[in-house]
């Protein structure tokens, strides 16, 4: 179905550009849909930061 799609034979390189381009879009649709609060809820939902402890 690539190979339908980019009108000719795909490798390794082309599935690694489509899962770089599914991660990045799905860290920002989590950082869309956390609501944009505030910076550490953004940062949690872009790269998994928690913020400062204690």
């Amino acid at each position: 179905m690539l190979e339908q799609t980019l009108q000719r034979p795909v490798d390794f390189s082309d599935y690694l550009t489509l899962a770089w381009i599914t991660s990045s879009l799905a860290t920002v649709g989590g950082a869309i849909g956390s609501g944009l609060e505030n910076e550490d809820t953004v940062g949690a939902a872009a790269y998994g930061y928690q913020g400062p402890t204690g």
